[in-house]
């Protein structure tokens, strides 16, 4: 019983701060590369301009 309780307690620690760090650099993520395409093409109309 009492090794059950110790590897449910590790594997829910496990997930918990992968599950908040997978999260967090998937949301840093989307946003930094529209940012960087939007200012790549608002940069290369403004040259063909």
């Amino acid at each position: 019983m009492n090794e059950k309780d110790d590897t449910s307690h590790s594997d829910d620690q496990e997930p918990k701060v992968i599950e908040h760090l997978d999260p967090e650099i998937e949301e840093k993520k989307p946003p930094n590369d529209k940012i960087i395409y939007y200012k790549i093409v608002e940069n290369k109309e403004n040259s063909d301009s």
